[in-house]
């Protein structure tokens, strides 16, 4: 997170904002989940499990979206046989 979603200010690490106050615990669990399962996609993906790194890229990707892990999910499924299913807004 670079900014407050609330008020905008730049973020400074804390679990509150420290201009409007918001709590951003919520939200900074979420990022930390995302990138844990972007790293556990990394893994299976090494480790030529396709399958599981399309699951947890998919997850990772739907926390938080992410270009890295729509690219890691794009190429686990092709690798797993799986059709490609387009994200919302590319045609």
């Amino acid at each position: 997170m670079e900014k407050c979603p609330a008020c905008g200010a730049v973020y400074r690490g804390r679990d509150c904002c420290h201009r409007c106050k918001t709590d951003l615990s919520v939200l900074i669990r979420v990022e930390k989940q995302s990138g844990d399962c972007f790293k556990r996609a990394v893994t299976a993906f090494q480790n030529r499990e396709y399958e599981a790194a399309l699951l947890l890229a998919d997850r990772s990707r739907s926390l938080k979206f992410s270009k890295k892990a729509e690219r890691l999910r794009q190429y686990a499924a092709e690798l797993a046989g799986a059709e490609r299913v387009p994200c919302t807004g590319e045609s």
